[in-house]
This record gives structure tokens, sequence and C-alpha cells, in this order.
């Protein structure tokens, strides 16, 4: 999402979980290509060595965005819905309906 934000300017919630689901894809392929290749206890220390990595990565790339606070608030469904409200208030209200709707029994 950091790099979504910086580099392309990207504010909608449905690209970054699109964003988030190709990055994935690509981490895990690379990661599975690697430890799949060990069996026993090499393969348990090996992937939690990698994902190890890949969290102190996270952790670490504060850099990217150039400050240490939160992300800017997304649009949903292409909708500025919250840019000049509290998150709070918008993490309980917007969000909140987004993520039921996206989630409810009828989409599956």
């Amino acid at each position: 999402m950091a790099f979504m934000v910086k580099y392309l300017h990207t504010q909608s919630m449905e690209l970054f979980l699109l964003g988030a689901i190709v990055a994935s894809v690509l981490v895990t392929t690379l990661f599975g290509y690697v430890c799949v290749r060990y069996t026993r206890i090499f393969f348990s220390i090996l992937t939690l060595a990698l994902s190890q990595v890949l969290w102190s990565l996270a952790f670490k790339f504060f850099w990217v965005r150039r400050t240490t606070a939160c992300a800017p608030t997304p649009k949903l469904l292409g909708v500025v819905t919250g840019e000049h409200e509290d998150k709070i208030e918008f993490l309980s209200h917007g969000y909140y309906h987004y993520v039921l709707v996206c989630s409810s029994p009828a989409w599956r």
C-alpha cells in the first residue's frame, strides 16, 4: 500500500486489495519455491526465518512513507467518504459498512 500511494498515487481501497493479492502471490511463490525444496525441521526453520525477514522489512520501510504517520484515508468504491473526518469515525462507520457488505453471505 505504501508503494502504491507513493509511486502510483492510488487512493482506492479496491486497488489496494488487488495490489495486496498480487504482491502476496508473488512473495509466496518465491518463498514456496525456496522452502519446499527442504524437508522436516529445515522446512519449518526456513519458513519462520523468511517470515521474520518480511516482518523486519515491513517494520523498517518507514522511509517509503517518509513519515511514521498513518496512511491516507482510502476511497471506498471510488467515493471519498472520510477525507476530512477523523480516522476513528471513518473506521467505525464507512469502512465498517464497506467490509460488512463485501463479506456478506449474499456474495458467496
